[in-house]
């Protein structure tokens, strides 16, 4: 497996400890991993950073438990329509899908028409 851009790898850290740094203030701020920044950074590049982080991130490891038990990604967004809006909850079932359960990233390919 190639070795990721070393540029990127920098950028990805330093936005690691940006966002990390930027929640250390928060009193019940929990302790973050790597997939919990990006996942994070990703919601709030898609305007979903209202919620307390401890529910974001229950929200979107949540979801992959759903995935792994077979739910589908539109039955995803809607189990969390309770506490995001549609266009929310998309971005939150990605995000998820991305940081923390790359395995289901197929789920987010569209098949090809032949």
């Amino acid at each position: 497996m190639r070795s990721p851009h070393p540029v990127l790898t920098a950028l990805t850290l330093l936005l690691a400890g940006t966002v990390l740094a930027g929640c250390a203030n928060t009193p019940s701020s929990p302790e973050l991993t790597t997939p919990d920044v990006l996942y994070l950074n990703e919601l709030q590049h898609g305007d979903v950073d209202s919620h307390p982080i401890d529910i974001r991130i229950a929200r979107g490891r949540d979801t992959c438990v759903s995935l792994d038990k077979r739910a589908t990604v539109p039955g995803a967004v809607n189990a969390l329509r309770r506490d995001f809006f549609p266009d929310q909850a998309s971005v939150v079932v990605i995000a998820a899908i991305r940081h923390y359960c790359p395995h289901h990233h197929g789920l987010l390919t569209v098949p090809q028409r032949g």
